[in-house]
């Protein structure tokens, strides 16, 4: 398992959600998103699990990878994702 935080700096909505739920799908890896450490984890490929613990601003996504290639694969989601937030 690899796993990395990473804080909402914007509020998002529902372009966003489904750009981050298509980034996910891209990887063989399993995904699971929690939220500000709450311990409850959901699938991240899933568009109902996401819309289920809905982030918003400034929360803190955290988000674990398991996979064959979960090394390579949570460190390409974590550079993709960071340029989403931003071209936000």
């Amino acid at each position: 398992m690899q796993q990395f935080d990473m804080r909402m700096t914007i509020e998002p909505n529902m372009r966003i959600i489904s750009e981050m739920i298509r980034l996910f799908n891209k990887f063989d890896s399993d995904v699971y998103i929690g939220k500000n450490n709450s311990g409850r984890y959901i699938n991240a490929k899933s568009l109902l699990g996401v819309l289920s613990d809905y982030p918003h601003l400034m929360d803190i996504l955290n988000i674990n990878v398991y996979g064959n290639c979960e090394v390579n694969d949570c460190m390409d989601i974590e550079r993709e994702l960071k340029f989403i937030l931003l071209k936000h």
